[in-house]
């Protein structure tokens, strides 16, 4: 079995290096082209994913890669395993030296299609959230878990809207707190820790890059994950594919959160 654990912390000391100099200056946000997810790539964007391939081609394992930039690459001919790689989440904080920015990488079964190992590092403040299948979720080496805690009326929740708020304007008036921190990967993950109650974006617009290693760690951590419709989370393995989400702590939470946002559920209740 592979250490996918150092393996990623390789991966993450050697991109904060990379990335530190750029951090707060003009030069990260220099548009460089359009990456193969069809957005623009800031230089800060392409130091992280160079940085990040070139230790993942050093580890001397054939493998395929799928990353926001570069699209999907391979290593060889008979991977052992797939990466699905977002080298930095919260680019526009990274430009502007604001925490929150992160990294995500997710290990997937090139057989089962599964992820095994999700790992997310926040480089601001510095927080290493990971989990392997069936082996629980870990905040800086403690064992935790999803929260448990399934009134609306008492959860803190992540929600990005974009610009129609209407798909989520419930949520902003019955939920305890509502937080939107600039790193999806971050703050979903933050779900499985127990430390969000729930996380939504219902823009429609995140790629499984964003999303791998984090589904991994709420699902392991006890929590559910779904789109905002309540489908199934299967995204094709490319750059383009987009989706909304749903991650809560538990399966109440998840069902009432569910039911507000469609409008069928009397709110005084949650």
């Amino acid at each position: 079995m592979y250490d996918f654990l150092r393996l990623s912390q390789d991966i993450s000391d050697a991109v904060s290096d990379s990335i530190s100099p750029l951090v707060g200056t003009k030069a990260a946000g220099e548009v460089m082209g359009i990456g193969a997810d069809g957005t623009n790539t800031k230089k800060i964007d392409l130091v992280a994913e160079n940085t990040a391939i070139d230790v993942l081609t050093e580890f001397g394992e054939d493998m395929q890669i799928l990353s926001e930039e570069c699209g999907v690459i391979s290593i060889g001919d008979d991977p052992k395993f797939s990466v699905i790689l977002d080298p930095l989440d919260g680019t526009y904080n990274a430009i502007h030296d604001l925490p929150v920015y992160s990294i995500s990488i997710a290990f997937v079964d090139p057989a089962s299609t599964s992820t095994i190992f999700g790992y997310v590092r926040c480089f601001s403040p510095v927080v290493e959230i990971y989990a392997a299948k069936d082996g629980g979720v870990f905040y800086n080496g403690t064992k935790v878990n999803a929260s448990s805690r399934d009134s609306l009326k008492q959860s803190s929740i992540g929600v990005y809207s974009g610009n129609d708020v209407s798909k989520v304007e419930p949520l902003y008036k019955h939920a305890r707190r509502i937080r939107c921190m600039g790193s999806a990967a971050y703050e979903m993950a933050l779900v499985g820790c127990g430390m969000l109650d729930a996380f939504i974006d219902a823009r429609d617009i995140l790629r499984i890059t964003d999303l791998a290693a984090s589904k991994l760690i709420v699902e392991e951590g006890g929590g559910r994950v779904s789109t905002t419709s309540g489908k199934k989370l299967d995204l094709e393995f490319l750059p383009t594919a987009r989706t909304s989400i749903l991650a809560t702590g538990n399966r109440k939470l998840h069902s009432d959160i569910m039911r507000i946002t469609k409008g069928k559920q009397d709110v005084g209740g949650l």
